[in-house]
């Protein structure tokens, strides 16, 4: 059931409506995100024993067999889905080729996606509840939003937890409601 609060009143010659929905998540900041001593972001998966990540393909060739050894670890099987990052790859197939991957995957409604990478990463996948900070300075500001959208889109807002890898990431993408793609030129 959704948060949606509207109200309609009836002017003269027509309708106003007018409507807000209370979007609220938490930011938790750990040292380690994929350290075998965290259980922060496992217990996050426990129910479903499975994860779908989208990863931004940069990020993952330096945290990804960290990544799944970790998820190993708890017992939680992993499938990856990499993408580009920038703003030339926030786009409606990038969207598209997101959306797949959760459909492929059989992710189920309110099971969440793990979204790794900065700002366009987790634009393009969906509307978090959980942001967890890697503290290390790498580009990938568009996977964020990609994911966002996705996620936002798909099933009509499916969960999903974003670790952040970028200072801009945090500071922008992270803490935004507004989720997009770009369509057609940019400019």
């Amino acid at each position: 059931m959704s948060g949606l609060k509207a109200s309609v009143s009836e002017p003269k010659h027509g309708f106003h409506v007018e409507g807000y929905e209370k979007i609220e998540y938490d930011f938790t900041f750990v040292d380690g995100v994929f350290d075998i001593s965290n259980v922060h972001l496992a217990d996050c998966y426990k129910k479903w024993g499975r994860v779908l990540t989208v990863m931004d393909k940069n990020v993952y060739s330096l945290y990804g067999q960290e990544m799944e050894r970790y998820l190993q670890h708890y017992g939680l099987s992993l499938k990856v889905h990499k993408t580009s990052i920038g703003e030339k790859a926030k786009t409606v197939n990038t969207f598209l080729s997101t959306c797949n991957s959760m459909t492929e995957f059989g992710i189920i409604r309110k099971e969440p996606v793990l979204v790794v990478g900065g700002g366009l990463v987790t634009d393009v996948a969906g509307q978090g509840f959980v942001v967890f900070m890697l503290p290390i300075g790498l580009k990938g500001l568009g996977l964020i939003a990609i994911s966002s959208f996705a996620c936002a889109a798909y099933r009509r807002n499916t969960n999903f937890i974003r670790i952040i890898t970028t200072v801009i990431g945090l500071i922008d993408a992270s803490v935004s409601i507004e989720v997009a793609v770009n369509y057609g030129r940019l400019g």
